[in-house]
């Protein structure tokens, strides 16, 4: 006569079960990681191209993916992934920290800037959008000039 053995609870043969195996968490964990990184870059590179006030954004998005890169590089190295993940976030990373850079500069020279936008929406010639470009490009010589110039010193003739 046989006896009803009690239920096995072999926690590795169980499907999704991962408990037994931290490389499969870790591995996991730079995934997502990967994921979250990639989509605020996404947001990043999105939203720079927008125009002015919604531009700022992309300074949200930088600053976040070049946090979190960092943070995903740490994971990667501790998961023990290879060069290939750490490095690519590394660049992924650099290229939002520009690319919140670039905003930032819009940022502060916001009124030249909408400015120009405003100018090249109604630009309907080439020569329209020169006069745009030469404009832009003068307005933001004469800011330069101004802030470089020492107070005291003689102004040139």
């Amino acid at each position: 006569m046989t006896t009803p053995s009690a239920p096995r609870s072999d926690k590795t043969t169980s499907p999704g079960n991962d408990e037994q195996d931290p490389g499969r968490r870790q591995a996991l964990r730079v995934s997502r990681g990967v994921l979250v990184f990639s989509l605020l870059v996404f947001g990043a590179l999105l939203t720079a191209n927008y125009p002015l006030p919604w531009k700022l954004a992309a300074i949200v998005f930088a600053l976040g993916a070049f946090g979190y890169g960092i943070y995903v590089v740490v994971l990667a190295i501790r998961a023990k992934t290879g060069p290939a993940v750490p490095m690519m976030v590394l660049i992924g990373a650099f290229l939002a920290g520009w690319m919140g850079l670039q905003a930032t500069a819009m940022a502060v020279v916001w009124p030249i800037q909408s400015q120009y936008e405003t100018c090249l929406s109604g630009a309907v010639t080439e020569t329209g959008t020169r006069h745009c470009q030469e404009q832009y490009v003068q307005q933001l010589e004469d800011m330069t000039g101004r802030l470089l110039q020492m107070p005291g010193a003689p102004s040139a003739p």
